[in-house]
């Protein structure tokens, strides 16, 4: 292949994610995409089912390669790389009973329960994950015969696909329109941007948090700033299914602490994080709601750091862009040193 398998699933990843595309929409997808495919093959139209059994793939590849690594010799057959149900002239040679829009159904619905007891949601049944993997491949094995080409040129189809239509599965929401403002709050001369709005309604929420997410993707730990920030770290940390660790202001953690010192316009401040919440190494997301000065980016970056973690992007919903905020050392140093982006600015 010209591409590994784990190298496409992440991409798949990246777009869904850029397309606010929850793993619940792609289970979803994958059902929808199955019964097409079922029709297809009782209509016999061999382009709809390679269509078809394409899209299907990308989304059973995509929701299991959540929970199991997958790779080339996963698959039970090797012959059935590159190989089109045509060579056979017969689909009862491929599908395992006289049904061929049958048993789509029944190895879609399978796939569709076992995920559900490995994500441990709506499903009494425990399933292992060697189980989990064996009806992955056996699935994915059929759908790879009935796509007539390999599963790298398979998945790449239905990727660039999905590339092209990516800004057609956003919602229309335009987030600033969910920021109020308010003048002379907390004192004369200051303009405060209120996401209250913004909390309250629910799609709009969704919609920044995948946004956030979008740029988190690759990191092994999301972390938020107390306390707006635990709103969307949390959020995102669910949405990448990673863990979400707290940084919170000095004397708030139980057990074992490392804090920093830093000081603000207004005065001096610390904040601390559990020793053990982050393994060194650890590629770690830090999330807020909002970038000004930097000063609690910057400590909350140097807190990471002393705990052996690695820095993999400072994220915020607002960055306030005034000069005379861009101008501050402590803002400057971080969007020198890292990976620093929001999804709304100010001037």
């Amino acid at each position: 292949m010209n591409h590994s398998l784990s190298s496409l699933i992440s991409s798949q990843h990246a777009l869904e994610l850029d397309a606010h595309v929850s793993v619940d929409d792609a289970i979803t997808k994958a059902y929808e995409e199955a019964h097409e495919l079922s029709v297809a093959i009782e209509e016999n139209n061999l382009e709809e089912i390679q269509k078809e059994s394409r899209d299907v793939l990308i989304n059973v590849l995509s929701v299991s390669g959540r929970y199991i690594q997958l790779n080339a010799y996963d698959f039970p057959h090797p012959m059935f790389w590159g190989v089109s149900f045509e060579d056979y002239g017969d689909m009862d040679m491929i599908l395992p009973s006289s049904s061929a829009n049958k048993d789509i159904h029944a190895l879609i619905t399978l796939w569709g329960r076992e995920t559900a007891s490995i994500r441990g949601q709506y499903s009494r049944e425990k399933v292992s994950l060697e189980k989990y993997r064996d009806t992955v491949a056996h699935v994915i094995s059929v759908l790879v015969l009935l796509t007539g080409v390999d599963i790298s040129s398979a998945v790449m189809s239905s990727l660039d696909k999905f590339r092209s239509r990516v800004s057609e599965y956003l919602p229309d929401i335009d987030l600033r329109d969910h920021i109020a403002e308010y003048r002379d709050f907390p004192k004369p001369g200051i303009l405060f941007r209120d996401i209250s709005p913004l909390l309250a309604h629910p799609e709009a929420l969704r919609y920044a948090c995948y946004e956030m997410a979008r740029h988190a993707h690759g990191a092994d730990v999301i972390t938020g700033l107390d306390a707006r920030g635990f709103i969307f770290g949390a959020r995102v940390a669910e949405i990448l299914g990673k863990p979400f660790v707290m940084i919170r202001k000095k004397g708030k953690l139980p057990g074992n602490t490392v804090w920093v010192d830093y000081s603000l316009e207004y005065g001096d401040n610390s904040i601390e994080i559990q020793s053990d919440a982050i393994r060194p190494g650890d590629k770690v997301a830090i999330m807020d709601d909002l970038l000004a000065t930097g000063g609690t980016l910057a400590a909350a970056a140097s807190l990471v750091e002393k705990v052996w973690g690695q820095v993999h992007s400072l994220i915020c919903l607002i960055s306030l862009d005034e000069p005379f905020l861009r101008e501050q050392g402590a803002r400057k140093s971080i969007e020198s040193k890292y990976n620093t982006v929001w999804i709304l600015h100010y001037d």
